[in-house]
């Protein structure tokens, strides 16, 4: 190494041209240039003069052999990147005069185990230590008082956080995946904590939310598979989507008052939650807050309108769910795969059941829809294998044909007011060899079918009014369809019904029409 490999200008180090390993840089020189040293990777030692005062822009930047490197007191300045990529540095030691770590300054230094940060740095920069993977502990200066964006971001070793003083800003990814990390006590100073902040904490078991925090942003804690202790304060007004989405260990939490919105899927996959109190207050829990939760037993809060889809789908453990009498519609997907759901009182102010609604819920012995509710989804209670007894009101208007199919234990129908014989509908099934929810969809929706593309269907209506003609609105859809109703019952060479229907008198045209023309 000899003077000549230097380049320096009025003390600023521009351009180094030798290819040592181990780099001494001579006295008098008070800055190292932006990437004087970038991508140097067999450089392993380097010293630093004590007339230095600045480190410029990536003049360190993936000196990937570089192990050891002595800051000397006298700097005050170290710009962006400067040791980015430095993957072998195990220490540092930042002088007692730098005010500032700068964007990125430290980033992807995979085996920094210890940084010293002296109590003169007032400010650190996004990403300043993002992928430092072997960094164990870190603590914040008093002057701190922001841990902006992916400061610590995929941290894997960091276990402890010490925040000596008034930190009040905590950016989004700041400690995202930090999957070793313990513990953090946040001061009640604290009154933004930004999206995924502390998502994939696998360690960390407890988390309180500080006072001053209104908002808990995306996936703040999502994928914190230990932490079993959360609290909320009452500040808290928002809790957005995905916030504690799969914190499988939390089994129960209380939202304060205070809170007005529980966001999208809030509390997806929480498997172990088994108890959640809400307080009436809270105006909107939107959909799949508690999809895929242990939940045993939930009253929804009389301030939520509409339960939106997903809400309680998979919550596998539900049995009991209380449902007020302000709810005007039960979503997609809303109690779908509900397994141990074994009663649900729908109140009559729900209008609309959307699809899939209680699909597979293998355990609801009866439903009764009540007045009011005027349409009803696909597949609405498909697959309610253990249900044998279900009620339709007069106000249904939209009625889908597989509302309630393969439901194969049910026998007992109650419509309009009329509960239909068990052996008439154990005869409609076994002859007819219809599926139960066919012959509620031909006695609610009355469809314009062709007799000879759904004769069960046609089967169904006739003898619902062989067997109850004060029906009048299925009487109604015979009289207007008689023609089609009689060659139905001419092909069944069911002439004792058509002899009924002719001493009625009210069929007399229609009568001798379907018998020219089946004939």
């Amino acid at each position: 190494m000899t003077p000549d490999e230097f380049v320096i200008q009025d003390g600023v180090l521009i351009r180094y041209e030798g290819h040592d390993t181990d780099v001494v840089i001579p006295e008098g020189v008070t800055e190292i240039g932006h990437s004087v040293f970038m991508n140097w990777r067999f450089l392993k030692t380097i010293r630093l003069p004590e007339s230095l005062t600045h480190i410029g822009f990536s003049a360190f930047l993936n000196c990937v052999s570089l192990t050891e490197i002595l800051l000397p007191d006298s700097v005050n300045v170290i710009e962006a990147a400067a040791f980015r990529g430095c993957e072998s540095l195990t220490t540092l030691r930042i002088p007692d005069g730098v005010p500032y770590i700068t964007y990125d300054t430290f980033g992807d230094c995979k085996s920094l185990r210890l940084v010293g940060i002296p109590d003169s740095v007032t400010r650190i920069d996004g990403r300043a230590f993002r992928g430092c993977t072997a960094l164990t502990s870190v603590t914040l200066p008093k002057g701190v008082t922001k841990i902006p964006e992916a400061t610590f971001q995929g941290c894997a070793s960091l276990k402890e956080v010490v925040c000596k003083g008034s930190v009040a800003f905590i950016g989004q990814k700041a400690f995202l995946g930090c999957e070793s990390l313990e513990k953090i006590d946040l001061p009640d100073t604290v009154t933004h904590i930004g999206s995924e902040a502390f998502s994939g904490c696998a360690a960390l078991a407890e988390f309180t939310v500080p006072a001053g925090v209104t908002v808990l942003r995306t996936r703040l804690l999502k994928g914190c598979t230990s932490l079993h202790t959360l609290s909320i304060p009452d500040s808290v007004t928002y809790i957005e989507p995905e916030a504690f989405y799969g914190c499988t260990r939390l089994t129960s939490v209380t939202l304060p008052e205070s809170v007005k919105t529980l966001g999208a899927y809030a509390f997806c996959q929480c498997s172990s939650l088994r108890n959640v109190t809400i307080q009436d207050s809270i105006e909107r829990i939107e959909k799949g807050a508690f999809e895929d939760t242990g939940l045993k037993a939930f009253r929804i809060p009389r301030g939520i309108t509409h339960l939106l889809d997903c809400l309680f789908n998979h919550c596998t453990e539900l049995a009991s769910i209380t449902i007020p009498d302000n709810i005007r519609s039960i979503g997609q997907d809303t109690f779908k795969d509900c397994h141990s759901l074994t009663s649900v009182s729908i109140p009559g102010t729900v209008e609309f059941i959307a699809d899939c609604a209680f699909w597979n819920c293998l355990a609801l012995p009866e439903i009764v829809i009540p007045e009011g509710v005027k349409q009803i989804g696909a597949f609405a209670f498909a697959n309610c294998s253990g249900l044998d007894a279900v009620t339709i009101p007069e106000s249904i208007t939209e009625f889908d044909p597989d509302a309630f199919s393969h439901c194969s234990d049910l026998y007992f129908i109650t419509i309009r007011g009329i509960t239909l014989e068990e052996e008439l509908f154990s005869e409609l099934r076994s002859k007819q060899e219809i599926d139960p929810g066919r012959i509620l969809y031909a006695l609610t929706d009355y469809p314009e079918m062709p007799p000879d593309d759904e004769p069960e269907l046609w089967a169904v209506i006739v003898e619902m009014f062989r067997r109850h003609p004060e029906d009048e609105r299925n009487s109604a859809y015979v009289r207007t369809h008689a023609v089609d109703v009689i060659c139905h019952l001419i092909d069944r060479n069911d002439i004792g019904m058509v002899q009924k229907m002719l001493q009625s008198g009210q069929y007399d045209a229609q009568l001798r029409d379907g018998i020219d023309r089946c004939i």
